[in-house]
């Protein structure tokens, strides 16, 4: 989009580009969890004990992947535009995803 947010497809699923994936040290065939962390959804290759984990997904050959409806129903989002960025959650580089305005 052009406000940098990005919209999910026509069966509800974001797709997360391979850049963020990437700047975060995530790449092809790698686990993902996805958390669910104060309204955002994380996606982390290390699951602490005190998070909430969603579902965990490989990232597939391409290099990106795609949080499905079901997935971001479950971390509580009821929206179809989000902001994707890299961020730290203490030491870990993790991508978050966050619901746009």
């Amino acid at each position: 989009q052009d406000d940098g947010s990005f919209k999910t497809d026509y069966r509800g699923r974001l797709l997360i580009p391979t850049r963020f994936l990437r700047k975060v040290s995530l790449n092809p065939e790698d686990i993902v969890y996805v958390i669910s962390n104060n309204g955002n959804i994380l996606l982390s290759a290390v699951l602490d004990s005190n998070q909430t984990m969603v579902t965990t997904q490989k990232v597939e050959r391409d290099g990106d992947i795609r949080l499905s409806k079901n997935s971001l129903t479950q971390a509580g989002f009821q929206c179809d535009r989000f902001l994707i960025e890299e961020f730290e959650v203490g030491q870990q580089p993790v991508v978050r995803v966050s619901k746009a305005n």
